[in-house]
């Protein structure tokens, strides 16, 4: 049949295999852990000071990443650039 995607099943982590899980993707990434990144909004980037933190559901104290709060005009710069891509 070829490599068709596996389909995505969301974790619950009131199970142990899916905590297992998510601490070895964490473990394989540690390294890029913590780390700012910008947003971007219409093709721009949006840099700022980190206001904002994404954290590892299954031990709320690893930060993932850390980026910037988006405001309404970068949320409409993203839906335009998304509604030209679909009229494309």
């Amino acid at each position: 049949m070829g490599d068709a995607p596996l389909p995505l099943v969301p974790a619950d982590f009131t199970r142990h295999a899916d905590v297992r899980d998510m601490a070895q993707a964490i473990a394989a990434v540690a390294e890029n852990l913590d780390q700012a990144y910008p947003l971007l909004a219409g093709g721009d980037r949006v840099t700022g000071e980190p206001a904002l933190r994404s954290v590892d559901p299954s031990s709320p104290s690893t930060v993932v990443s850390r980026f910037p709060r988006a405001g309404a005009a970068h949320a409409a710069a993203a839906f335009e650039a998304a509604s030209r891509a679909c009229d494309a």
